[in-house]
């Protein structure tokens, strides 16, 4: 009687649960809730003089726009409803608005890669709005998420071009990504992806018009690198051992919730199965290497929930040793069974290269990316609605313990050693 009152009213009840969710999100906006410890807060007022200073038309680099080490387009846009309204409260409010069009774009993302499953689509879509940094960053207005939804958007005239065959949407996706790469710099590595996929079908005559169209973008680019620090500047590891175990433990976080339903786990246990000695002894060289490499950071900041959780339960490393062992595996059998999903890990590493690494520069980024071109992973996902039930779960209680961490403070009060 339920399963037949749900299969008649499957509208109604997709709709109330993404009004649920949005409605969540404003009230976080009420309470001014952050659920990145602190950081994204911080970023905000840290950041919002260069937004009062664009809006007054003012757009040389002053000392206090030092916190502004990412190209200014986001600062722009916000500046925007800041000239009309003077208010920073309504600015957030106009941002909270401009971010549903992560979730909405990604839902049309889906509908091209999966076009008989317009429901799961938008489930899965507005599952996002609970994950605890993409909250964080469309409350307090963060760049990290304007540069997704023009990445979202990019990729939508790609699937589009790829669907339709009409040039002008080839040219739209490299303007998109462009308005990505000037909101976040590191989100230039995606022309990569792009790029080569043009390289792959068309003639030289029209991949030399995709690359002038391009290099034209790049102009503004050039010119705030060279001559202005806004920008210029990102730090790089010199600690291969920690970044790379680091960004694997993040990596391996995420991939779980795509991992942890029958389709996929049996898909990956079958595969492991299969993993010959020589492949072991060179894992696990790699492994200890990385291991004598690993230099802590003084701070407690960044590290991912892996990282953090090792330090909460035992207050040493010991736990996160072995979840960059169990990742770096897992990683190398996601390249094993989806090469397209391992390259897609690869580009999205590279975005986050700093000696400190946070969880935030893979989330949403790493799902919102997965979720945007066909994988098996995403394949067994929407294939069963046992496992968008799974993946509500884990995301929910991702979100609650995010929450728990926020009201108790378990992040600021461990000690890193």
């Amino acid at each position: 009687m339920i399963h037949n009152y749900l299969i008649k009213n499957k509208t109604l009840i997709v709709c109330l649960l993404v009004s649920c969710i949005i409605f969540s999100l404003i009230i976080g906006l009420i309470f001014n809730e952050d659920l990145s410890t602190g950081g994204a807060r911080n970023d905000f007022f840290d950041t919002y003089l260069a937004v009062i200073d664009y809006a007054k038309f003012n757009f040389e680099f002053h000392e206090h726009h030092q916190h502004t080490r990412h190209f200014p387009l986001h600062y722009l846009i916000l500046s925007i409803p800041h000239y009309i309204f003077d208010n920073i409260l309504v600015t957030r409010i106009a941002y909270i608005f401009f971010s549903f069009l992560a979730p909405i774009f990604l839902y049309l993302n889906l509908n091209i890669l999966y076009p008989d499953n317009k429901y799961k689509n938008l489930l899965i879509s507005f599952s996002i709005l609970l994950l605890p940094y993409y909250r964080s960053s469309a409350i307090w207005a963060n760049a990290h998420l304007t540069a997704l939804i023009f990445l979202l958007i990019s990729n939508f005239f790609f699937l589009s071009f790829k669907k339709n065959n009409d040039s002008k949407f080839k040219y739209l996706n490299i303007l998109f990504l462009s308005f990505a790469t000037y909101s976040m710099q590191s989100y230039v590595i995606f022309f990569i992806y792009y790029l080569y996929e043009y390289f792959k079908s068309f003639n030289l005559k029209i991949i030399t018009k995709i690359l002038f169209y391009c290099f034209v973008f790049s102009l503004p680019g050039i010119y705030l690198v060279y001559s202005t620090p806004l920008g210029g500047k990102l730090d790089f590891t010199n600690s291969f051992g920690y970044t790379i175990l680091t960004n694997s433990s993040i990596i391996f976080f995420f991939l779980l919730f795509f991992i942890i339903n029958k389709s996929s786990g049996t898909l990956y246990l079958n595969m492991i199965k299969k993993v010959r000695l020589k492949e072991y002894l060179l894992i696990t060289i790699f492994y200890l290497l990385l291991i004598f490499n690993f230099e802590t950071p003084l701070t407690i900041v960044g590290g991912g929930f892996f990282y953090k959780l090792s330090y909460f339960i035992f207050e040493n490393k010991y736990l996160f040793y072995l979840i960059g062992y169990l990742s770096i595996m897992t990683i190398f059998l996601t390249f094993k069974i989806d090469k397209k999903i391992f390259y897609s890990l690869l580009i999205i590493n590279s975005t986050a290269v700093g000696y400190i690494t946070s969880q935030k520069y893979f989330e949403p980024l790493l799902i919102v990316i997965l979720l945007s071109f066909k994988n098996i992973l995403v394949s067994n996902l929407i294939s069963k609605k046992t496992n968008i039930l799974i993946f509500y779960l884990i995301i929910f209680l991702y979100f609650l313990a995010a929450q728990l961490n926020e009201y108790l403070g378990f992040s600021l009060n461990l000690k890193i050693v």
